[in-house]
């Protein structure tokens, strides 16, 4: 099946399917610092923020995986960029719902940041934003009835 959302049969493309806004952090912030803020705003994911601009991406479930043991002192003294892996794949607003489910299954992460040329973040495709089109795709399809 695939993520259509024209009458024209084009197929879904980043930036139809992104959430917005974003919530960054920096790799300097505390771990704390980045639970707090994924409760508060109630997301599952974190962009995360360098010297060289967009750096990673920060899931919760990383974040719960990797604290670490010792008391609050030890998650506090730990900084956000010790946790994740630099070098996030990102993708234009263009590219199609496809191609963004291929980064995320090649990657092996369940979100995927959208950018500008000029690498301005705009968006993040997450995985429950993908099963979100295809689920709504899949309501407004005409319904196959076997020939019999």
């Amino acid at each position: 099946m695939h993520l259509r959302t024209n009458d024209d049969g084009r197929e879904a493309c980043a930036e139809q399917l992104m959430s917005t806004p974003v919530l960054a952090v920096t790799a300097e912030h505390s771990l704390p610092a980045a639970w707090q803020a994924m409760r508060e705003r109630r997301v599952h994911h974190l962009v995360v923020l360098d010297e060289h601009g967009l750096a990673a991406v920060l899931d919760d479930r990383t974040l719960a995986a990797r604290w670490p043991a010792g008391g609050p002192e030890v998650a506090y003294s730990m900084r956000v960029g010790a946790l994740v892996t630099r070098g996030v794949r990102s993708v234009l607003p263009d590219e199609p719902a496809s191609a963004v489910a291929r980064i995320m299954m090649e990657g092996r992460c369940d979100a995927v940041p959208v950018v500008t040329e000029a690498g301005i973040l705009l968006g993040l495709v997450t995985a429950t934003d993908l099963v979100a089109a295809l689920a709504r795709g899949a309501a407004a399809a005409p319904a196959v009835v076997p020939a019999g």
